[in-house]
């Protein structure tokens, strides 16, 4: 089985546990708010499978219950997993990978009392060391469980149970020392094997360079044969080659000369054509130039004229702007002046008239003053005067008072003595009664105050979700009404929220946990596509990953790769059609250029064998002339010779 079908069945277990984890959430959500009271609770098992001190991927968790798989899911690249118990079940946790020997735990939810759950358990920690599968290897032992989880109620806790981790230790010991044996057993065959296969090998490269080096003797000798016979037919084509091109030479001279006999007729033509165009082009040009300077010259007289004109139109109007703005300066001037003028007789009045203001209020306030301090001194000495008379009054109307009040005074004061006495019992009696009683009194207000307080204080924390902080405030309001019913009920609606929190939390974290695989697992498919160049799909896994972490950089970051990669190849693909293109109209101009070529050679070949035969006909001709010439001579000289002889025979 590939990664790639690997990575998509760990997508797809993935997804089937992420629906059926979101269904217990939902589940136990809205069953938690009813069953509470009755115990309701999850706990979270918190795994991590490895080898050695390698995280394992792609390892397969199944979790059973009474025989039954209700979870699967593949461990991403971290090799953590998380799983979601329910109370009162037996478990059973197995993890495998293929090639590797699988494990199991047991894990109990069993024989949890009500008042123990408290606020929950926190998530159990789990690490499981796989090892890879080995050939006659007893692993019988790991049929049963290595460990078993189970609660105890002395700590309040999920732990091993130590009597089985005991019962089995030995066995996984013996095992452990087994597996060592065996791997460096194996270890010892593949060294054996592998020197065994090197001097095959060896043996098997010296017979293969030997084979090598007859075969590359006998094809050397072949190519020297070959390179004979080729070098033998080659002069002999040379040859055959140098005697066509002689007589192509003489052919090609011949249409050579005739060729350039055309040409220069057609050149000559030519020239005296163009001759007589460039002729004709230089008098209309000179037309044409002539014409220009009339019309140029026409056209600077009249801008000449028509700047003079404006120049003396501009230099009037400057003089009627320069005139208006020396009569405006000049009324400027003069209201600056008046203003200034003006301004400064108002100044100096105003000066004036606050110096005579001034000292005016002086003078009146020295005379205020003088007649205000003569009234006081005669005020004073009227007071004075008046306030001894009264003092002397009042002291001789005090003497008399004194007098007559000390006489009353003594004569009261012997019937006060015995009433002070009665009245002075009764009134520390009274004071006594009423201090006890302000006491309680106080003491009883005090203690309601600070309950009161006390509930406040708690409430206002209930009310804001601190519970830790409520429910020590309701302890203590407690203390200080024990009859009180109030504080108790609150104490166990804070335990009850507490216990709610912390199994909403475990069911975040578990989902959260879930999110992470998730994410890892798309990022994990998604590299494998991006490796194997299936962008389509590794751009589908990366999207799915931003889908859970929106904010995360990497996929971002290979989704711009994946665009970048595939507008490059695009634009290569383009590129190579373009050129493509180029290159098969380059062929197909080279197959026409070289079509014309050898059209014309053959034309030239043709016309060069045409004249050849010619010439060789005219050759024959006349070398059958001459022959028919000294055969006509020679019958000629035969028939003088027998006319002479027959002359001289007569």
């Amino acid at each position: 089985m590939s990664d790639f079908t690997l990575v998509k069945a760990s997508k797809m277990m993935q997804l089937i546990s992420k629906k059926l984890l979101i269904f217990i959430l939902f589940f136990l959500l809205v069953q938690s708010a009813s069953t509470f009271a009755q115990g309701v609770w999850t706990i979270v098992v918190d795994g991590r499978v490895v080898s050695g001190s390698s995280r394992l991927q792609k390892a397969s968790i199944k979790l059973y219950q009474e025989g039954t798989i209700v979870k699967k899911t593949i461990t991403p690249p971290n090799g953590k997993f998380t799983l979601l118990l329910s109370p009162d079940i037996d478990y059973i946790i197995e993890i495998g990978k293929s090639g590797y020997v699988s494990k199991k735990i047991s894990f109990s939810t069993k024989n949890v009392p009500e008042d123990k759950v408290g606020s929950g358990f926190p998530p159990f920690p789990v690490t499981i060391d796989l090892f890879q599968v080995v050939e006659d290897l007893d692993i019988s032992i790991l049929d049963k469980p290595i460990g078993k989880i189970r609660y105890y109620a002395k700590p309040d806790e999920f732990d091993f149970d130590k009597t089985y981790t005991k019962q089995i230790q030995s066995q996984l010991s013996r095992l452990s020392k087994n597996l060592a044996i065996k791997q460096k057993e194996a270890e010892k065959k593949a060294a054996a094997e592998t020197s065994s296969a090197s001097a095959q090998a060896q043996y098997d490269a010296d017979e293969e360079a030997k084979a090598e080096a007859k075969a590359k003797a006998a094809v050397k000798k072949k190519a020297e044969e070959e390179a004979e016979s080729k070098a033998a037919a080659d002069a002999a084509a040379k040859r055959n080659a140098e005697e066509e091109a002689k007589e192509k030479a003489l052919a090609n001279a011949e249409a050579k000369r005739r060729a350039e006999e055309e040409a220069r007729a057609q050149a000559d033509a030519k020239a005296a054509t163009e001759a007589k165009a460039v002729a004709d082009a230089k008098k209309k040009s000179k037309a044409e130039e002539e014409a220009k300077i009339a019309a140029d010259a026409a056209a600077k007289k009249k801008v000449e004229k028509e700047a003079k004109e404006k120049a003396a139109a501009d230099a009037a109007a400057n003089k009627r702007a320069e005139e208006e703005a020396k009569s405006k300066a000049a009324a400027e001037a003069k209201a600056i002046a008046d203003a200034k003028k003006k301004s400064k007789a108002e100044e100096e009045a105003k000066i004036t008239a606050d110096a005579a203001a001034k000292k005016k209020a002086e003078e009146e306030a020295q005379a205020k003053a003088a007649a205000e301090k003569a009234a006081k001194r005669k005020a004073e000495e009227d007071a004075k005067t008046q306030a001894d008379a009264k003092v002397a009054v009042e002291a001789k109307a005090a003497a008399d008072a004194r007098k007559k009040s000390e006489a009353k005074a003594k004569e009261k004061a012997a019937a006060a003595a015995v009433i002070a006495a009665a009245e002075a019992a009764a009134k520390a009696k009274a004071e006594e009664s009423a201090r006890l009683k302000a006491e309680r009194a106080k003491k009883q207000k005090t203690s309601d105050a600070k309950y009161n307080t006390e509930i406040a204080i708690a409430d206002k924390a209930f009310g804001e979700k601190d519970y830790t902080y409520a429910k020590n405030i309701y302890k203590a309001a407690q203390k200080i009404k024990p009859e009180e019913k109030y504080p108790g009920d609150q104490i166990k609606k804070i335990e009850k929220a507490i216990m709610m929190a912390a199994q909403k939390q475990a069911l975040e974290d578990a989902k959260s946990r879930e999110k992470e695989q998730q994410y890892e697992a798309d990022i994990a498919e998604g590299d494998l596509a991006f490796k194997n160049e299936d962008y389509a799909l590794a751009k589908q896994n990366y999207n799915e990953a931003l889908s859970i972490k929106s904010d995360e950089k990497y996929p971002v970051d290979k989704l711009k790769e994946i665009e970048d990669i595939l507008l490059a190849k695009v634009k290569s693909e383009e590129e190579a059609k373009v050129q493509a293109a180029a290159d098969l109209d380059a062929k197909k101009r080279a197959a026409a250029e070289a079509k014309l070529k050898a059209e014309a050679e053959a034309s030239a070949k043709k016309k060069a064998e045409e004249d050849a035969k010619a010439q060789m006909a005219a050759e024959a001709a006349s070398k059958k002339k001459v022959a028919d010439d000294a055969a006509q001579h020679a019958i000629k000289e035969a028939e003088e010779k027998e006319r002479a002889a027959a002359v001289k025979a007569l």
